[in-house]
């Protein structure tokens, strides 16, 4: 199976351990770059091609619908997926 290269923008690592657990649960053979700050999620874009890009709904600093606009205009064929434990359905709905 090929490795999916996927970046994540959380700035909570306990979050993190477990989105990435989680995911290698479905997908075991995943590279993951994580991420902390917009200024890191920017240049990772710019210097790496991802499969995936998972981001929390709000880091400081930097949102995550700012996030999604930015990966849609520089990397529009990787996945975008929020993960959230403060984001609800309705939020979720307006994307």
């Amino acid at each position: 199976m090929k490795a999916l290269k996927i970046l994540h923008l959380e700035d909570d690592a306990l979050d993190a351990d477990l989105v990435q657990r989680a995911v290698a649960q479905l997908h075991s053979n995943n590279e993951w770059h994580t991420v902390s700050t917009g200024s890191e999620f920017l240049s990772a874009l710019a210097r790496h091609r991802y499969d995936a890009i998972f981001s929390d709904h709000f880091i400081a600093g930097y949102e995550g619908l700012q996030a999604m606009r930015v990966a849609r205009q520089k990397q529009p064929h990787a996945s975008f997926i929020f993960v959230s434990g403060t984001a609800d359905e309705k939020r979720a709905r307006q994307y």
